[in-house]
């Protein structure tokens, strides 16, 4: 079986419902289960806290021994003392990317404060994986959280040409028009998360987007983790491409 790593896993309760078989347990089986090699996970404590450093420290020291789990912290760009509070979490628990939900946090990925942040994670050579979104937005309760503007992520790849970026949570269609528009890049990798179609969508994305732009991604527990993985599994593409987009490009970007 070929060994897997998933870029975007969460750990912890989704506020807004009940999601069965979403323990830290349960993510172990299913790693046995599908041929897990690695987890990227930040807590959903980290998205929804005031303080996200404090539930950063928190789940960095949960997962400090677990070695199916890569911490990447989520940052609030636009709160006080974020760079420095990275910067003891990272002396304490060194970590090799760091995930923005700008939607969430209400900043806009065109503000000073993004770029303040990745003067500092582009020279401490660190992933920054950026989330168009988690969930579909109709289910949220209560809390109204539109998705980022493909625009801004544009204009935030050619900002920063020298910073490794991953883009979760794009749909099929909304990688290509994202990777057309920059023109697909060298710094920025797409995950699968959100590919939910058209048909033969594996096929038809590594047309569009070369191999070594794409990663897996599950969105896990917010959405299965087999679902994708089956369809690239099965696909018809050569042996290569799929390390690729399975397994090669993630390791490369987590520095595993």
């Amino acid at each position: 079986m070929q060994a897997v790593i998933d870029v975007a896993g969460f750990l912890g309760d989704w506020p807004f419902r009940r999601i069965p078989r979403s323990s830290r347990e349960h993510l172990h089986t299913l790693a046995g289960e599908c041929g897990l090699e690695r987890v990227v996970v930040s807590s959903f404590e980290n998205l929804f806290w005031e303080n996200a450093a404090d539930a950063a420290l928190a789940t960095a020291e949960s997962t400090a021994r677990d070695k199916l789990l890569v911490h990447f912290p989520m940052a609030n760009a636009a709160f006080p003392s974020v760079v420095d509070n990275l910067m003891r979490l990272h002396d304490e628990h060194p970590f090799a990317g760091v995930r923005l939900l700008s939607n969430y946090h209400g900043y806009s990925l065109d503000g000073a404060c993004v770029d303040d942040l990745l003067a500092w994670t582009q020279a401490e050579r660190l992933t920054v994986q950026v989330f168009r979104r988690i969930v579909d937005e109709r289910l949220h309760y209560i809390l109204k959280v539109p998705h980022v503007e493909e625009d801004e992520l544009v204009r935030l790849a050619e900002r920063h040409p020298e910073q490794r970026f991953i883009y979760s949570g794009l749909g099929y269609g909304e990688i290509v028009s994202v990777a057309e528009a920059t023109g697909c890049p060298k710094h920025v990798w797409f995950d699968t998360s959100r590919c939910r179609g058209p048909e033969r969508w594996p096929q038809k994305l590594v047309e569009k987007v070369p191999p070594d732009r794409i990663v897996f991604g599950s969105l896990w527990p917010l959405q299965v983790i087999r679902s994708t993985l089956q369809e690239l599994r099965f696909a018809p593409l050569d042996e290569t491409t799929r390390a690729m987009i399975l397994h090669d490009n993630a390791a490369a970007l987590i520095g595993r």
